[in-house]
C-alpha cells in the first residue's frame, strides 16, 4: 500500500504515519499496544511497590549482597526504617 492510498484510506492521520515511521496500520496499532502494555506493567509494577508494608518492631529483615556495597545501594532506606521502628 503506497503512502498516498493509506492517506486516502485514513484521511488527516498519514502525517503520524510519517512522523512515527509506521508502515502499514497493523504496525501502527502493534506500537501502541506495546507502549501500553509496558506502560501498564510499569503501573502495576511500582504500585505493588509502593504498598508493600514497613517492617515493625517484632520483624527481622534479612538482606542478601552479592557484592560489596548493594545492600547499602540497594536497600538503605528499608535498612533505615527497619532500625528506625526497633526491628
Amino acid at each position: 500500500m503506497s503512502d498516498a492510498d493509506y492517506r486516502q484510506l485514513t484521511g488527516n492521520r498519514g502525517i503520524i504515519v510519517r512522523m512515527t515511521k509506521v508502515r502499514s496500520p497493523l504496525e501502527y496499532r502493534q506500537r501502541v499496544f506495546l507502549k501500553s502494555t509496558i506502560l501498564f506493567a510499569i503501573v502495576i509494577g511500582l504500585s505493588a511497590a509502593f504498598s508493600q508494608p514497613s517492617p515493625t518492631r517484632s520483624d527481622s529483615i534479612v538482606i542478601f549482597a552479592p557484592h560489596p556495597d548493594d545492600e547499602v545501594i540497594g536497600c538503605a532506606g528499608i535498612i533505615m526504617q527497619a532500625l528506625a521502628r526497633g526491628a
